[in-house]
């Protein structure tokens, strides 16, 4: 009896003084990249042929290496990090032409040093061109003969008025422009100055999509007279490395177009020329 309490007591003083073994701690789990896909929008249209830019800003913790492009599944582009060095933000362009027509899914993939991805997919459509149209000869009668020439009118002037000018300072105009950009043509942009040299605008503005620290941008007009009308023409728009499309440059060059004509009077007027120097834009007209 006294014998086996003491082995019992034996027994439990050992499995007392054991060593606990520790419990398996759960690995963390790898961070997944962010991706935004800043343009272009999904369900934009483009023509057969064209360059489609898109244009990306991924994020992660622990740094992003690597950003892939991929149209209905297929890698189409591959960019690293500038020096293969992971940073906590990629913004890149990625440019991919359609050669056939149809919807295509592209996804934007983003890969972190840990080899975890994350991805953004949108559709675009590719448009095949209109097929041309065989259009019937008609036969035309013999050309008549050449008349006698005659004296060429001298140009008139509208009613009432021979030719005026009309003066735009910096400021005004970088008032025009900060109204045509508030219209929503470009978002995320704010903060417009203007520069008037040179024979252009030159605009320099702050964009910034939501989660993104500001990125300088600039962007270069041109303003003409065309058969008696005033033209805004888009030459350049770069927002850090982002640009803006055909599309985009177009929208935005009719908005401030449209603004700049809300400054001459409103009966009818012919523009004969647009100046731009020395800070003062000067548009003659009659």
């Amino acid at each position: 009896m006294h014998r086996s309490i003491l082995l019992g007591t034996l027994i439990f003083l050992v499995a007392c003084s054991a060593p606990s073994l520790p419990f398996a701690q759960p690995s963390p789990t790898p961070t997944k990249p962010q991706v935004i896909v800043i343009a272009p929008v999904s369900g934009t249209s483009f023509a057969l042929g064209a360059d489609v830019i898109v244009q990306s800003v991924s994020s992660d913790a622990t740094g992003i290496v690597r950003v892939d492009l991929l149209v209905d599944g297929q890698v189409v582009r591959s960019d690293t990090t500038p020096g293969g060095a992971s940073q906590p933000q990629f913004q890149i362009a990625q440019t991919w032409k359609g050669t056939s027509p149809g919807t295509r899914i592209l996804i934007v993939r983003a890969t972190n040093p840990a080899g975890a991805i994350g991805e953004t997919a949108f559709t675009i459509t590719i448009n095949e061109p209109p097929k041309p149209t065989n259009t019937p000869v008609i036969p035309t009668a013999a050309p008549p003969k050449p008349s006698a020439p005659t004296k060429s009118a001298a140009p008139t002037t509208a009613p009432g008025g021979s030719q005026r000018t009309l003066t735009l300072t910096e400021a005004q105009v970088n008032a025009i422009i900060n109204a045509a950009i508030a219209s929503g043509q470009i978002e995320y942009v704010s903060n417009a100055s203007v520069s008037l040299q040179n024979g252009q605008i030159t605009i320099t503005a702050s964009y910034a999509p939501p989660g993104l620290k500001p990125i300088s941008g600039k962007i270069v007009l041109t303003v003409s007279a065309s058969n008696c009308a005033l033209r805004v023409t888009v030459v350049q728009a770069t927002l850090g490395v982002f640009v803006l499309n055909d599309a985009q440059k177009a929208a935005l060059g009719q908005s401030i177009e449209q603004a700049l004509k809300n400054q001459m009077p409103q009966q009818s007027y012919c523009v004969d020329s647009v100046t731009i120097a020395n800070g003062v834009m000067t548009i003659k007209y009659h």
